[in-house]
C-alpha cells in the first residue's frame, strides 16, 4: 500500500480528521479521484465533504477540498465553510507541495493560511514536514478593559467594541510506515502565535465620557496578553468547538497529536484505528477522539469507507459520531 493511500486512510473519516489529502486515495498518473462524504454526531453536528485530486503523468497533482459543517446544539450554534487547494510535485524519492486554505466560522472568525510541505521516501516509510502561515480575523466583540491595558492615562476602565486578529506559524511532522499487510502513521503539529492586534472603539469610560480629544478612536491594541483576553472573549462561547464536526484544520489550536494504524483484511477490505488529542489556544480546552474505520472496495476503482467513534472535551459532554465516504477513480 502506497504512502499516498495510507495518508488517505489517516484522514478520510472521523470526527476530528483533517480533510486535507482526503481525495488522494489511489489516483494514478494521468488519472483523477473524486470523493463525497457525510458525518453526523449525537450533538446535532453534521458535515458534508467533497474533494477532487488530479494527477498528471509527470508527477504533478492538484487537490481541491470543500467542507460545509453545521452545529446546532444546546451549547453551540455555528455554521462553517472550509476550502483547501494544493499543488504538489513528486520527484520520485522526494516531493514538494504548496497550498492555501480558507475557513469562515459564522459569528466567530475567518482564517486564511498559506502552507508548504516536503516529503522524503525511504524503503518502507515516508517523512513529511510542513510549515503554515495563518491569519485569523475575529468578528467584532464587546469588551471592558482598564485604562492601563489601553494605554489611556487618567482612565480607570473603558468599554467598547474590538475587532481582533492573530497570526500564527504551524510546524508539522508526520511519519508513515508502510508494510504489505499493515500501516502505521503518526503526526504532530505545534502552533506559534506571534502577531496580535485589536482595533478598539471606546463607547464609554468610568466617568461616563466617550471618545474625544483625550480618548482617540479607534485605539490599536498590540499587547499580546490584552489581545489574547479580547480574543478569549470573542471565542468564549465556542470553547471546545474542535470537538464538533467542524474541519479540524480550521480550529485555533495550540497543538495536536495523532496516532493511527491500518490492517489489510484481504484484497478488498482494510480496518483502521486512530487516536487524536488537541489543545485549543484561546480556551482552556483539550479534546480527545478515538475512532475506527472500515474501507471496502466495491469495484476496481470505487470504494466505500465507514467510520464510527467517540470524542470528549473539557467543555463538552462525550459525543459519538458516524460517517461514510464514497470515492471513485477515473483515467488510468
Amino acid at each position: 500500500m502506497s504512502p499516498v493511500r495510507s495518508t488517505l486512510q489517516a484522514t478520510l473519516c472521523g470526527l476530528a480528521l483533517t480533510p486535507v489529502t482526503v481525495a488522494a486515495e489511489t489516483a494514478q498518473p494521468g488519472g483523477s479521484t473524486f470523493f463525497a462524504g457525510i458525518d453526523v454526531d449525537n450533538q446535532d453536528s453534521r458535515r458534508l465533504s467533497l474533494g477532487l485530486l488530479v494527477h498528471s503523468d509527470a508527477g504533478t497533482s492538484f487537490e481541491l477540498v470543500g467542507v460545509h459543517s453545521e452545529t446546532d446544539s444546546d451549547t453551540l450554534d455555528l455554521s462553517s465553510n472550509y476550502g483547501f487547494g494544493q499543488l504538489s510535485r513528486d520527484f520520485g524519492r522526494f516531493g514538494l507541495a504548496a497550498g492555501v486554505r480558507h475557513m469562515r466560522d459564522d459569528d466567530l472568525s475567518k482564517t486564511l493560511g498559506w502552507l508548504g510541505s516536503g516529503f522524503v521516501d525511504f524503503t518502507d516509510s515516508r517523512v513529511t514536514v510542513s510549515l503554515e502561515s495563518r491569519e485569523t480575523d475575529f468578528d467584532e466583540v464587546d469588551f471592558t478593559a482598564t485604562g492601563e491595558e489601553l494605554d489611556l492615562e487618567g482612565v480607570t476602565s473603558a468599554t467598547g467594541t474590538a475587532a481582533c486578529s492573530v497570526a500564527s506559524l504551524a510546524y508539522g511532522l508526520r511519519l508513515d510506515v508502510i508494510r504489505p499487510e499493515w500501516n502505521f502513521y503518526t503526526a504532530a503539529t505545534t502552533f506559534n502565535y506571534g502577531s496580535h492586534r485589536c482595533d478598539t472603539t471606546i463607547t464609554e469610560t468610568t466617568d461616563g465620557a466617550g471618545p474625544g480629544p483625550v480618548i482617540p478612536a479607534p485605539i490599536s491594541v498590540r499587547r499580546p496578553a490584552v489581545v489574547e483576553n479580547f480574543v478569549a472573549n470573542a471565542g468564549g462561547g465556542f470553547a471546545g468547538y474542535s470537538a464538533t464536526l467542524l474541519p479540524y484544520d480550521g480550529a485555533l489550536l495550540e497543538s495536536s497529536l495523532m496516532l493511527g494504524a491500518s490492517i489489510a483484511l484481504g484484497e478488498r477490505r482494510s480496518l483502521g484505528f486512530e487516536l487524536y488529542r488537541s489543545s485549543e489556544e484561546f480556551a482552556s480546552s483539550e479534546t480527545r477522539t478515538a475512532l475506527a474505520y472500515l474501507e471496502y472496495r466495491i469495484a476496481a476503482r470505487m470504494a466505500l469507507t465507514f467510520a464510527a467513534g467517540a470524542t470528549e472535551s473539557d467543555e463538552w459532554d462525550r459525543s459519538v459520531f458516524a460517517g461514510v465516504r464514497i470515492s471513485a477513480s477515473m483515467g488510468r
